[in-house]
């Protein structure tokens, strides 16, 4: 804790009473100064100038030739710029665009990224015996877990609101997080912006994978011992059908298969 106060996080505790025990919660966040040291040293990226995204769609342009309607096209609303991007440099600030705006500069990505890097880094003990990072303590049940927040609630105002006005969650929970967005395109920009890169290029590849690789999930035609199916096979057929949807996620199979962050990921989505 005094190392991350010394390395410049603002630190936030908040206790919650439970039924058998009780559960510290530690916010974390990176003021202005130690954002700005910090996406220097990591070499992350930093906006010159926007430039147009225009959407390519190779079905949505083959369906319009053909004049058929679409139903998979969705107006997805408040939809995220390109920008033209070199690396962060601390004496160049004021060449960025939108370095006046100090709440909004550096993306949520970005400042988990930076924070995630100081508690990586984080030395608690005794650097000869490894004792570093929040993966460690974890690891030794210090900690139960660290994980990022939500940005506000997912739910709608009460009163109607136009699609512009949606936070980027909400954004994300009408026109893709629910089931009845199922037949849409992903709006993968969208996800990007919110979840980051990797979480962006893991939908895009699984909408291609499920394409791909056709027959390698489905049980073989003669029947087997459920012990007996393949890891790929048992996330079919416990969580990636659609009979699946009320169950609760596998999540330790999930992150056998695809690994920490996406199972992670998934524990959080549920959130």
């Amino acid at each position: 804790m005094a190392n991350l106060r010394k390395a410049g996080l603002d630190m936030e505790e908040e206790l919650v009473e439970g039924e058998h025990k009780a559960i510290h919660f530690i916010k974390l966040s990176a003021p202005w100064p130690v954002l700005v040291r910090y996406a220097e040293e990591l070499c992350l990226r930093a906006p010159l100038q926007a430039h147009p995204n225009p959407s390519v769609n190779w079905s949505a342009g083959l369906l319009g030739t053909l004049r058929i309607p679409n139903i998979m096209d969705d107006e997805v609303p408040n939809k995220p710029l390109d920008y033209y991007t070199c690396t962060f440099k601390k004496s160049k600030l004021d060449r960025f665009l939108g370095s006046d705006n100090q709440d909004e500069y550096f993306t949520t990505t970005q400042r988990l990224c930076i924070v995630y890097e100081i508690l990586q880094t984080a030395q608690y003990g005794k650097r000869r015996k490894a004792q570093i990072g929040i993966d460690r303590l974890i690891e030794e049940e210090v900690y139960t877990a660290a994980f990022p927040l939500h940005e506000g609630d997912y739910r709608k105002p009460p009163n109607p609101v136009l699609p512009h006005c949606l936070n980027r969650r909400q954004v994300l929970y009408e026109y893709w997080a629910r089931w009845s967005c199922w037949y849409k395109y992903q709006p993968l920009d969208h996800i990007r912006e919110y979840f980051g890169e990797k979480i962006g290029i893991y939908f895009a590849w699984l909408a291609i994978d499920r394409i791909l690789h056709q027959g390698d999930y489905r049980k073989p035609p003669n029947p087997v011992l459920p012990h007996c199916l393949n890891r790929r096979q048992v996330l079919y057929e416990y969580w990636a059908r659609w009979s699946c949807w009320y169950k609760y996620q596998p999540l330790d199979h999930i992150r056998e298969y695809f690994g920490e962050k996406i199972g992670i990921y998934f524990a959080w989505l549920v959130d």
